[in-house]
């Protein structure tokens, strides 16, 4: 036993090896959460972007029905906003009727569309306004 005492030269190092794996290992779980919760909510605002869009295209289509012959504009209308970075904001009235519309939402990066959200109104006999996301 006293030999045991008189040999721990080597103690403090492995020690402090395993604290070191330890507080690495918690260390790089918590980055790479955030990075997947970061990464969630930036999908979840521009899905919302894109919905807003696709309900943009659908107020639009409204306004030309209520001011008048929507036909005189056949589908597709599009609409592109470019704020000063690589994104561009589009929606697109892909179906335009009296009793029908239909507009697609995108927000792209050059030519890649990154998210895309559809929504559909039916106008009834009486005016109001149904709307569904396809």
């Amino acid at each position: 036993m006293q030999t045991m005492i008189k040999n721990n030269k080597g103690y403090a190092l492995v020690l402090v090896v395993i604290v070191v794996a330890v507080v690495i290992t918690l260390t790089s779980t918590m980055l790479f959460t955030l990075n997947t919760e970061v990464r969630l909510n930036l999908g979840t605002e521009e899905r919302e972007r894109a919905n807003y869009l696709a309900q943009a295209g659908i107020e639009h289509a409204l306004s030309l029905i209520e001011n008048g012959n929507p036909l005189a504009s056949t589908p597709p209308l599009q609409a592109d906003w470019n704020l000063g970075g690589p994104l561009t904001y589009r929606y697109t009235i892909t179906e335009l009727t009296t009793t029908s519309i239909s507009s697609t939402g995108e927000i792209l990066d050059g030519t890649k569309v990154i998210q895309s959200v559809t929504i559909s109104a039916t106008i009834a006999a009486n005016g109001e306004v149904n709307i569904t996301n396809s």
